[in-house]
């Protein structure tokens, strides 16, 4: 239906999802740290792609509804993104589910920035 559709459109293509599994944290374990009040940035730099994995616990957002949709928010302002190629956690420390997209795109890419 349409409505199944448009909420495809805003997921990453499963090219750029990272899979978080425990291979997967402890090859992050050396990798570069980033912090804000918002995210908590763990990212290891390689020269090919773009992947990313996006963590809300339950107690930064106790409700599913606002976690998936801190999930989605995240996870849309990035879709474009060309600075950083590598593999990409993302840790949110704080519910941004009232936030719009372009605000959460400026705090996510201020600490992008800081990784270069």
């Amino acid at each position: 239906s349409q409505r199944a559709q448009k909420a495809y459109c805003l997921m990453l293509p499963a090219k750029n999802r990272l899979k978080l599994s425990h291979k997967i944290k402890n090859q992050l374990l050396g990798a570069q740290k980033v912090a804000s009040d918002e995210f908590r940035l763990i990212a290891k730099k390689q020269t090919d792609g773009f992947r990313i994995a996006i963590t809300v616990s339950n107690k930064v957002a106790p409700k599913a509804v606002d976690r998936n949709r801190v999930k989605r928010i995240v996870s849309e302002a990035l879709k474009s993104q060309s600075i950083f190629t590598g593999e990409l956690l993302i840790i949110v420390n704080k519910n941004i589910a009232h936030l719009k997209k372009d605000q959460v795109k400026d705090k996510l890419f201020r600490l992008l920035d800081k990784l270069k």
